[in-house]
């Protein structure tokens, strides 16, 4: 408790915890160490090149990550914890191999050292400009922070308390992700040096760049031709396969989740219940006419204040009259907007300036975050500053300069606190009530907003529209289910499980039901914890584990919930079964059959488009088939994209394969059949610096090696995944 207390009085070790916590990967190496993890064979979670872990081990783990980091996702913690064991064990194993590793001079230099030799993690965990400085992409490291750290690790004790234990393996954590990013950056600089580019690979890139072509062409698209006009074949589907398995091809095995989803929607008794609670709350709210007591019950009951003084078009059409209309103090009936029932409270109703000119000096403190409200000891502290800056200014004092050098308002400071003419409801309210009729021209107050206390000094207000306008606050409710209507819509799923016992008799159901829908999910691995087109949540990690534990056409006897993520109620019941089983490897015919039909209707469709073309003349061709002769320009042969042609390879590489003024020979392409002449092929000019297009060249292709290197490792480790068998 002693610790506790220091900390608490050292609050910016509290704050950098937190800061820690929320960007590390944060894993027990002070438990595990360099040794393999560990586990009895009968909890075991996983083996990575080699590497055991137990579950007992991954869960304490995970529950130390879980309490550090803001997030409830626990699915995607466990995941991101599993990767980064995944990268651990791996490069371990490679370091040892390799001889690579992390001296303890180094890792103490790569702490606390120079900012020029410390690892990147500290800049990202101690950064310079407090907490908030973490969200920048490249923050700069806050050395001194960085060596009181030192100091407590070395004295092994903070104000004379012996360091928790907690604490130190806290920072043990820390220290087993140092270093492994310092190793891996090292493997990662031995595999980029080692690369080379010979010169005739040099001198190809070059001329893919740097070639450019005109050509024109005629395209036929593949509709030209009926879908009854070819058939398709489970041997053209088979030969397609086997052609294209590579395409198709499967490091794990994958499933389909086939699923029912009953919507949970509010019923007109809801709707009207919901209206007529409002009706109650708007009724309280009237009878409230203390400003206090209208703030108050304003935040008790989530409501909102209008965005400053509105004129009618700045309200729901349903309140613009009665909003100019009833008395000042009342509230309008409630009217429908979006989701939600809502009531309008009158607050004051005023013809205002258009426009006003004032200068002000803003007392705070610069490194205040946007958001963040001060405490009221500041307040207080920056009221007594306002209060001396006045007395000042009252006896003589020269407003500018003073602004010049204590307002903290950067738009402003440095034009004698001036802002011209600004138009209402461009400041905070507090500020633009003084601006514009509150405060008398040319007289000074002090004033609180949320960015700090302003010293303000009304100059001018010009009105020429004299336009009516109101100061509301509004309180709603949005319109969900009650509980009948939600028990009502459970019970539906649940005779439905009961009536289809197979995916076949749920789909047939289905198609005849229009209030319900049959949707077959993206294809799921066995870890995943989020299906396509439903939240990621426990009940769909459940539907997941459901397919890989079944077997096709099975059909779950549980109906999965899933949540309004606003309101929180259950918004929609799935009923689920399994809809399909990939197995690793080449994908079999009749799991990949919806996808590649229409590729090959259209190559056969593409063979008879290619079969009626008889000439080489490309306007007759395009007179012939009803389409249009266009010209592609300045094009390289490595160009993804074509303006106006779009993302067609194959015809770019027939353009470039003939010679200037020749038609090649029709080409099946992604959306067509077409027919291209190459009418300008200059030849390509050889390079003039061989070696600074090779270092061009090397460096792309080693800004991809901090991600390929790792997902080569990976894909060649001998990695045992049984996470699914226990979460």
């Amino acid at each position: 408790m002693a610790l506790i207390g220091k900390i608490r009085k050292n609050n910016w070790l509290l704050i950098l915890l937190i800061g820690l916590g929320l960007a590390a990967f944060i894993m027990m190496d002070s438990m595990s160490g360099d040794r393999s993890i560990g586990a009895t064979s009968g909890t075991t979670i996983g083996n990575i090149a080699g590497t055991k872990i137990s579950y007992p081990d991954f869960d304490r783990q995970y529950q130390v990550r879980s309490k550090s980091f803001q997030s409830n996702d626990s699915y995607a913690q466990r995941a991101s914890l599993w990767n980064y064991l995944v990268e651990k064990s791996i490069i371990q194993n490679e370091s040892e191999a390799l001889g690579l590793g992390v001296s303890t001079q180094e890792l103490k230099d790569l702490q606390f050292g120079s900012p020029a030799n410390l690892s990147p993690l500290m800049a990202s965990r101690f950064p310079a400009g407090g907490p908030q400085a973490q969200f920048n992409p490249n923050p700069q490291p806050d050395m001194e922070r960085i060596r009181q750290f030192q100091k407590m690790i070395e004295d092994d004790e903070i104000n004379g308390e012996p360091l928790s234990k907690d604490f130190v393996d806290f920072w043990s954590m820390h220290e087993g992700e140092v270093r492994k990013e310092r190793i891996q950056s090292k493997l990662n600089t031995l595999v980029s040096k080692s690369m080379y580019n010979p010169s005739w690979m040099v001198e190809k890139s070059y001329a893919d760049q740097n070639q450019r072509i005109t050509f024109e062409y005629v395209k036929i698209p593949f509709d030209e031709v009926q879908d009854n006009e070819v058939v398709v074949e489970d041997a053209d589907l088979t030969s397609y396969l086997n052609a294209n398995a590579v395409k198709y091809m499967q490091d794990e095995e994958t499933r389909k989740v086939g699923y029912v989803t009953f919507n949970v929607t509010p019923s007109a008794q809801d709707s009207l219940n919901i209206k007529e609670d409002v009706a109650k709350l708007g009724n309280e709210f009237a009878e409230k006419t203390n400003s206090e007591d209208i703030d108050l019950f304003i935040e008790s009951n989530f409501g909102t204040k209008g965005q400053g003084w509105l004129t009618a078009d700045n309200l729901n059409q349903a309140i613009q009259a009665s909003a100019f209309e009833q008395t000042i103090g009342s509230v309008t009936v409630p009217y429908l907007e979006g989701r939600a029932y809502n009531v309008a409270k009158i607050i004051d109703r005023r013809v205002l300036p258009d426009s006003a000119t004032v200068r002000h000096i803003l007392i705070s403190d610069p490194t205040l975050q946007r958001g963040q409200k001060p405490f009221e000891a500041q307040y207080l502290a920056w009221e007594k500053t306002a209060d001396s800056l006045k007395t000042v200014i009252e006896a003589g004092g020269d407003f500018a300069a003073l602004a010049a050098e204590f307002s903290t308002d950067e738009g402003s400071k440095n034009k004698g606190g001036v802002y011209e003419y600004t138009a209402i409801n461009q400041w905070v309210p507090e500020f633009n009530d003084v601006a514009f009729f509150d405060g008398d021209l040319n007289k000074l107050y002090a004033v609180r907003t949320d960015f700090g206390v302003h010293l303000i000094e009304p100059l001018g207000r010009k009105t020429t529209t004299k336009t009516v306008r109101v100061k509301v606050a509004f309180l709603g409710k949005n319109v969900i289910p009650s509980k009948k209507t939600t028990k009502s819509v459970y019970a539906q799923a649940t005779e439905f499980i009961r009536t289809n016992k197979n995916l076949d008799a749920m789909k047939t159901a289905a198609e005849a039901n229009t209030t319900v829908e049959y949707t077959a999910s993206n294809p799921i691995a066995a870890n995943a914890y989020s299906i396509q087109g439903l939240t990621s949540s426990e009940d769909s990690r459940k539907m997941i584990k459901f397919a890989f534990e079944n077997s096709v056409g099975d059909v779950s006897s549980d109906v999965y919930s899933f949540q309004d993520q606003v309101d929180f109620y259950d918004n929609k019941y799935i009923v689920a079964g399994v809809d399909m089983i990939q197995t690793a490897g080449k994908a079999s015919l009749d799991n990949v059959r919806d996808i590649i039909t229409p590729i090959v209707r259209n190559m056969k469709k593409g063979e008879v488009i290619k079969g009626k073309i008889n000439t080489q003349d490309l306007t007759s061709i395009a007179n012939t088939f009803q389409t249009d002769l266009d010209t592609a320009s300045n094009v390289s042969f490595s160009a993804p994209n074509v303006p106006g042609l779009g993302q067609e390879p194959n015809v770019i590489a027939a353009a470039f394969s003939v010679d200037q003024g020749t038609v090649a020979a029709p080409i099946i392409g992604q959306n067509g059949v077409f027919v291209v002449k190459t009418t300008s092929k200059p030849a390509a000019t050889p390079p003039s610096n061989i070696a600074s297009i090779r270092n061009t060249i090397r460096l792309n292709s080693q800004n991809q090696v901090n991600t390929a290197v790792m997902q080569s490792m990976k894909k060649n480790a001998d990695i045992d995944d049984k996470r699914s068998n226990f979460f």
